[in-house]
């Protein structure tokens, strides 16, 4: 099998990711070639045994090669777990991962409330102190004021923002 792009997995550089998330190792003591390693499943999840520790391949791709996308998560576009693809992948937050999620129809919207656009969130406007500032997602939102809740960050963009602080907030509508 001829894997055209390969990655040194930065933790360990005796392992060779592909862009479509298989992974060898290198064997340089026998016949110097590489052999494809075991994968297991954690849930629906691929993952492979990295000196003791169990990583996930998703993960593993994206510290190897360069994911699109903002936020700590890593998604997959079509929401199957084991398609480990490079173009499968992205960066996101929780908000986007549950927007793939509605739009793949793994899960059915909730409370009948219109799936949010782009995979992102609804985009927000946050007025802080006179600089208005956008973002894509109510994490983001909450990163930035320092509100680790995006439920909370919710409710203030539905009264408005802060009343005793010089902060605003608003949905910023399609249009």
């Amino acid at each position: 099998m001829m894997h055209t792009i390969m990655g040194a997995y930065p933790t360990n550089i005796d392992y060779l990711i592909s862009i479509d998330g298989t992974i060898l190792k290198k064997n340089w003591n026998k016949s110097r070639r590489t052999k494809a390693i075991k994968i297991s499943n954690q849930g629906n999840y691929k993952c492979f045994n990295n000196n003791g520790k169990l990583v996930l391949v998703h993960r593993a791709m994206a510290d190897t090669f360069p994911i699109n996308g903002i936020g700590v998560l890593v998604c997959h576009r079509n929401d199957v777990a084991d398609d480990n693809r490079i173009e499968n992948l992205y960066r996101g937050d929780h908000s986007s991962n549950l927007y793939d999620a509605y739009r793949n129809k793994v899960r059915p919207n909730m409370k009948g409330r219109p799936a949010h656009n782009k995979g992102q969130g609804r985009p927000i406007e946050v007025n802080y102190y006179g600089v208005i500032h956008t973002f894509t997602s109510l994490g983001l939102a909450g990163e930035f004021l320092g509100i680790s809740s995006p439920s909370s960050v919710q409710r203030l963009v539905r009264l408005g923002g802060y009343k005793n602080k010089n902060i605003k907030m608003r949905y910023i509508e399609n249009g």
